[in-house]
């Protein structure tokens, strides 16, 4: 083998004596230009090349099948142990792999493998219209008549259309891309598309609500001969729903109503600025009713007093056990002052024990402190008040009243007035909802709230419900460890959002982190929203607020380590088409230690628009 190599090296070296010559080899001189070299000095030169370049050569010990080259002074023989290099013609590689590799010539990745049917295809004829078809032992060319027989075509097959003269086949399956069927009835009902029962028929009125303007907040009406829209004021007209005609206005002071509790035997009293709760005595305060000071307490006798029969020249008298009616003359012989009795009194003290003191004179006369005042000739004496009094009209239900300067009647309106109990005004009219409201049971928490027929008592869970409303609250703790993969929140999940409708959202979470890093947070919807934005702020850091920007896909907050309050706001305007529910996802900015969102981190959606 080194013979091998010290020969073709010799053979190189004969070529580049001029080069290698003054470093390795001193030439002979033999031949001389142009004459001819004996066997024998031929031999002594090749024998003084192998002499001199002996130390040259490379080791042949490791070195089988490698490429021997000059290096670049010229001056040594090394291996290349890479192959040589493309650039200088070579392949870069000493494998036939390598080479493919380094050619971009890899098989089954840069060229394609040999393979015999390859080999068959390539050697079939072009024709025009030909096919390439197996014919179970290799790859031949078929025209286009042989190939329709191959494909089991018939003669449909070259028909340039299809009409009932070329066709005799059952009726194509749908599941062929037919309809199954040989009537346009038959196939829409085969296809789902029965009208009337699958889709809708044509309808002209249809057609004039499908032109409709789909407007924000527009409703579709029928005005007596075509379907239009109106807007929301307008329909609220055309339902008899006209705010401030038909339904209440919205109005603070309803609204500090509906906010009350229906504590048991408690009254709605405006304070001066705003409608409060009073208990039954301080009620009966502020409408000057307090019992035993403005009105008569219940009393038992009382009730037996007005069982009792007014009838005229009557008298109300005890008779040990209950209250009676007795006419004059029981009544007078009752205190003993009948026809048949004679009482007899020294004096009368009228008003008072001492100054007013009505006394008799002598028969048939009387004296009032000392002055003759009344005989028996003369009667009653003139008093103008009993006279106004005695020409007033006993009318039904008529009252005496005094006016400051003389007695007059008043009906029970004016009376009410005059007492400061006008219906309506100072007191409640009776009203059959008002009795709805007084039988609902006063649990704590609830909520009075119409269901649109009477009025019933809600939970606040419901009424918030009712309310547009909807909260929830972490009732444990949840930990995120060494992830930065947003996850659905175990709690914070499954808020319902109406079609169309604009919401508010707020949120207070309660996070930690054990390293320094970033707490990252996401909205997610269902259904695309229409708009939206958002922002949130760390309560408890200098960290950099964000503002209101668009609802983005993933949010991020900086924080420390510790527990923290962030606050997240947005507002969005849901789904035009699908309301669809929104949930609260979260992890960690960076995938270190551990994040933990605490028991109690709350968030709260309200409905903005109804």
């Amino acid at each position: 083998m080194k013979n091998k190599l010290i020969g073709l090296l010799l053979g190189l070296a004969l070529v580049a004596i001029p080069a290698f010559a003054a470093d390795w080899y001193t030439a002979s001189g033999k031949p001389v230009a142009r004459s001819a070299l004996s066997s024998a000095d031929m031999r002594t030169e090749f024998a003084s090349i192998e002499s001199g370049i002996a130390d040259q050569l490379p080791a042949l010990t490791g070195n089988a099948l490698k490429v021997v080259i000059v290096n670049a002074g010229a001056t040594a023989l090394t291996v290349a142990e890479t192959g040589i290099a493309v650039s200088a013609g070579g392949t870069g590689a000493i494998t036939a792999a390598a080479a493919r590799t380094s050619l971009g010539l890899v098989i089954g990745t840069d060229i394609q493998a040999y393979d015999a049917d390859l080999l068959a295809i390539a050697a079939l004829a072009n024709t025009d219209s030909n096919f390439i078809v197996g014919n179970g032992s290799a790859w031949v060319a078929e025209g286009a008549s042989t190939a329709r027989t191959s494909l089991g075509l018939g003669t449909l097959a070259t028909a340039s259309t299809i009409s009932n003269s070329n066709w005799s086949g059952t009726d194509l399956a749908i599941g062929n891309g037919g309809t199954g069927s040989s009537t346009a009835a038959n196939a829409r009902t085969a296809l789902g598309l029965a009208i009337g029962t699958n889709v809708q028929a044509y309808d002209a009125e249809l057609v004039e609500i499908a032109a409709l303007t789909d407007s924000d907040s527009n409703f579709i009406v029928g005005n007596g001969s075509a379907w239009v829209t109106e807007s929301a004021g307008t329909a609220r007209t055309s339902l008899g729903l006209a705010i401030g005609t038909n339904v209440q206005a919205y109005d603070a002071g309803l609204l500090a109503i509906a906010a009350l509790a229906t504590t048991d035997s408690n009254f709605i009293v405006g304070n001066g600025s705003t409608w409060v709760l009073e208990p039954a005595s301080t009620a009966r305060t502020s409408l000057g009713l307090v019992i035993g000071t403005n009105v008569q307490a219940y009393d038992a006798e009382l009730t037996e007093i007005a069982a009792l029969a007014d009838t005229d020249g009557n008298f109300m008298v005890g008779n040990g056990s209950a209250w009676i009616v007795e006419s004059t003359t029981t009544a007078r012989t009752s205190l003993g002052v009948g026809t048949g009795d004679s009482p007899q009194f020294t004096a009368v003290n009228v008003g008072a024990a001492t100054d007013t003191t009505l006394t008799r004179v002598s028969a048939g006369l009387v004296a009032i402190e000392g002055s003759n005042v009344l005989t028996a000739a003369t009667g009653q004496p003139l008093d103008t008040e009993l006279t106004e009094i005695a020409a007033l009209a006993n009318t039904n239900n008529n009252f005496i009243v005094g006016t400051g300067a003389v007695w007059a009647l008043e009906t029970p309106a004016n009376v009410r007035t005059s007492l400061g109990l006008v219906i309506g005004t100072n007191v409640q009219a009776w009203d059959e909802e008002l009795d709805e409201v007084a039988a609902l049971a006063n649990t704590d928490g609830n909520f009075i709230v119409g269901t649109g027929t009477v009025w019933a008592a809600e939970s606040g869970i419901t009424a918030r419900a009712s309310l547009g409303i909807q909260t929830k609250v972490k009732t444990a703790d949840e930990v995120e460890t060494t992830s930065v993969t947003l996850q659905d929140d175990d709690h914070l999940v499954g808020f319902t959002l109406v079609t169309g409708k604009r919401y508010a959202v707020e949120a207070m979470l309660s996070v930690s982190d054990s390293a320094s890093g970033e707490f990252d947070y996401a909205w997610v919807f269902t259904n695309a929203t229409q708009s939206g934005t958002s922002s949130h702020h760390t309560i408890d850091e200098a960290e950099t607020d964000k503002g209101n920007t668009p609802i983005a896909t993933r949010d991020q907050v900086t924080i420390t380590t510790g527990i923290h309050m962030v606050k997240i706001e947005a507002l969005f305007h849901a789904n035009a088409s699908t309301g669809g529910t929104f949930k609260l996802q979260w992890t960690q900015g960076s995938s270190s230690g551990t994040t933990t969102m605490y028991e109690g981190s709350w968030v709260t959606v309200t409905q903005l628009t109804f």
